[in-house]
């Protein structure tokens, strides 16, 4: 069974890349583990409750305080894509040109 080691969390905070606006309900996510939906609808909940002021001046604040995501980091999914076999890119190119043959046969 999978279980998390709560005490050796040595992930940073970091503003994601893969972001809505600003990239902070993400990044917040993604470090501690959380769906970013709902960390997205209780800031959408309390900055709508509360009104701009204090929600709106932390969230800003909180954007250009939290460094960005490093770039290797944030290339990770697509990064995985591109070294295993699901895109080759000559490959690609020699399917298209043979169907290409064949249709104009």
């Amino acid at each position: 069974m999978y279980q998390k080691d709560v005490y050796n969390n040595s992930r940073k905070l970091y503003r994601s890349r893969n972001r809505a606006i600003f990239g902070v309900c993400r990044g917040f996510a993604e470090w501690k583990d959380l769906p970013v939906g709902w960390i997205r609808f209780f800031t959408l909940l309390a900055f709508t409750s509360t009104g701009f002021f204090p929600v709106g001046l932390l969230y800003l604040l909180a954007a250009f305080l939290i460094p960005l995501e490093p770039y290797d980091s944030s290339c990770r999914d697509s990064s995985r894509y591109y070294s295993e076999k699901h895109y080759d890119r000559e490959s690609d190119w020699d399917k298209r040109f043979s169907r290409k043959k064949r249709e104009d046969e």
